[in-house]
């Protein structure tokens, strides 16, 4: 299996490239937030993407070979988990990534209806749907991504009871940037909550138990 294919750029469509590979060309199928991202690189520079190989077809006499490509891995980690929503299959997943992974993410938590049935592909049924299937842990990692590219901005240090939050993630496994996050993030979406305990049990609704 292909995981990962560096190469030349030889044409890029908007759902495409074309990538020359010690000789040989292989053309890669883009979401469209892959296609913005290599657009504004050097088409001189090598482009890496790491991919997902398929059979289209399936099981049909004669399936065609493709391959998906996505410019970080946590796309690609993402789109194989919308492919894991019941009837969420290639096209639908890869024409839906529009978005950043963390705002895509965010809103299946949020069970943010409007904007997922936005999405390419998405329409209402599907959109809840996914949000059934995939809210909760199978989210952690995403969530904590960028909303935006070049959003991310340093995290405060964490003082007082959410200090005491972080410690106790750590304790439980989490690094010290992780767990500063998860309390950040939740102190943000909930300025009410003034104790520790209670910032916790938050955490743990959203992410579930380290």
């Amino acid at each position: 299996m292909i995981s990962q294919i560096e190469g030349t750029i030889r044409r890029l469509l908007e759902n495409r490239v074309e990538l020359d590979v010690g000789g040989l060309t292989y053309e890669i199928l883009l979401p469209s937030r892959a296609y913005q991202q290599i657009r504004a690189m050097d088409p001189d520079q090598p482009l890496r993407l790491y991919t997902y190989h398929y059979l289209e077809g399936g099981m049909a006499a004669n399936p065609i070979p493709r391959l998906v490509g996505f410019v970080g891995e946590l796309d690609r980690e993402f789109f194989q988990l919308l492919r894991t929503v019941k009837n969420v299959g290639v096209k639908t997943a890869l024409n839906s990534m529009i978005l950043p992974v963390g705002k895509y993410a965010r809103a299946i938590e949020a069970e943010d209806v409007t904007t997922l049935k936005s999405l390419p592909e998405i329409g209402p049924a599907t959109a809840k749907r996914i949000i059934a299937e995939l809210k909760g842990k199978k989210l952690v990692k995403f969530l904590i991504a960028p909303a935006e590219e070049g959003a991310e901005e340093p995290l405060p240090a964490v003082t007082g009871y959410q200090a005491e939050a972080a410690e106790v993630l750590m304790q439980l496994g989490k690094s010290r940037t992780e767990a500063e996050e998860w309390v950040d993030r939740a102190a943000k979406e909930h300025p009410e909550i003034q104790a520790s305990d209670a910032l916790l049990h938050e955490i743990f609704r959203l992410y579930g138990a380290p």
